[in-house]
This record gives structure tokens, sequence and C-alpha cells, in this order.
């Protein structure tokens, strides 16, 4: 689905990708000054349901901080909080895929040994199917903005909404597994991926089940072990919600 967008929303969206960019790995309270200067707030508050959808789309889709976002617009947000969830987690995906692209990308002197290059098949095949899950999920969750915003079609009011979150939550855990061991295993890089998890599995436990028994195969392979039990602390050890590191997670070389 192909959305035209009139003069005001493109500066919506320029002002989104503006903004993300400043807030890239910035924490909430610093991302503030930037959220005033450029009269965020102002904005999605006249902006409707689908002019603020657009907005964050590009602000996550540009790597800004989603949750400076969620404090910052926090009112605009409980307005339609499923539908501007769903932007928020499906414009981060696109976001973190752009990581990745920069990863894979990495001068030699600057990527560990091991670590994939954009040469590799399984990571142009990763990739190809993350940019897949997320235009699917962004456009139905702008769909979804659309429809509240305009109440109709009345038959999908309550439901696009729901569904655009589900199809976000089931795109980002869906390609977690190849996308994981190409983030860069430090702070800013591995703050979107956290994130994007974190809520993704809380908003959708019966899709990170299956996620968790990819997991528990993935270690009886290697091990010859491994039961449900064990799925979700290790889950949560690679980093999301725990502080963990993925194993598979590289840093740039000369960090600490």
């Amino acid at each position: 689905m192909e959305f035209e967008l009139d003069e005001t929303q493109r500066k919506l969206q320029e002002n989104g990708a503006e903004l993300g960019k400043r807030c890239r790995g910035a924490t909430p309270a610093i991302a503030g000054e930037d959220w005033r200067k450029l009269n965020a707030k102002e904005h999605l508050r006249s902006a409707g349901i689908c002019g603020a959808a657009i907005f964050l789309d590009a602000y996550a889709a540009a790597r800004g901080n989603l949750r400076a976002a969620r404090s910052h617009a926090d009112d605009v947000i409980a307005k339609a909080p499923d539908v501007l969830e769903a932007v928020l987690l499906a414009g981060g995906l696109q976001g973190l895929i752009l990581e990745i692209v920069e990863n894979v990308r990495l001068p030699v002197d600057l990527r560990n040994d091991g670590f994939p290059t954009e040469k590799d098949p399984d990571v142009r095949r990763a990739l190809a199917d993350a940019m897949t899950h997320s235009l699917l999920a962004r456009n139905l969750a702008l769909r979804a903005a659309w429809v509240v915003d305009t109440g109709s079609p009345t038959s999908d009011v309550a439901s696009a909404p729901r569904f655009a979150l589900a199809t976000a939550c089931d795109a980002i855990l869906k390609t977690w597994a190849p996308l994981s061991r190409l983030i860069i295993g430090e702070e800013p890089y591995a703050m979107l991926e956290a994130d994007l998890f974190r809520v993704a599995a809380k908003r959708r436990p019966e899709a990170f089940a299956s996620v968790a028994t990819l997991l528990v195969g993935e270690r009886s392979r290697k091990e010859g072990t491994g039961t449900a039990e064990t799925a979700r602390p290790e889950a949560e050890g690679r980093g999301w919600g725990s502080g963990g590191e993925a194993p598979g997670n590289h840093k740039r070389k000369g960090t600490l």
C-alpha cells in the first residue's frame, strides 16, 4: 500500500526524521531538549492520529530513541496506544535494519574477525526477510492510524489497531534470530534492538514462546541439551530486559 502525503504530512515526516537522527542513542532526559527545540509535542498534538503516526514512523525509522518518544509523546500515544505503539515498533525495525546494513559494511579495521559482511548469503537473506516484514508492518500501522482518524471503514476501527500491533510485534520476533548476530553489542548500537524485542515479547507472549523454542533447538544442537525452562532466561540473557549482551554480538575494534 502506498500513501500519498500532502504538504503538511511531508513536513511532519521530515521533522520526525530530523528529530529521530538527533535522538539516536539518547536517553529520554537528554532527548527532551531536542523535542523542545523542534516543538515536537505541539506538532503531534495538532496533527491528529494519522499525522502523529507519520511523524513517529519517520522518527523511529531514523533510529530515534523509542523510550524517549513514549515519554515525550505520552499524551498523544494515549489517544491511540495500539496504533502508535505499532508505528514505533514497525518503524524501529526499519531503523534496526539500517543499523545492520551499516554494521555489515564496516571497514575491515573496525570489524572483528568472524563478523559477517554484506556478501554473506545468510546476511542478504535475513535483511530481505526483515525488510519485507518491516514494510508490511509499517503500512498496516499507517493504515490503522488512517482508519482510526477517519472512522472508516467502521468495521475496521476496532480491529485494525490490534492487527497492526500484532503484525509489528510478530515482524520483530520472527526476524530477531537471524538479525541478532549482526548487531554491534555496545551502546547505543544494541539499545534499539533491546527495546524492540522487550516490548514485542511482552505484547505477544505466544509469539515469544515460538522464539524460545527456536533457542532451545539451537542450544540442543550445539550442546545436546535444552529444555523449555531454559528458553526464557537464555533469551532474556541475550540483552533484552536483563542488560546482558547477546551471544554473537560484536563490538567495534578499539572500543571498550
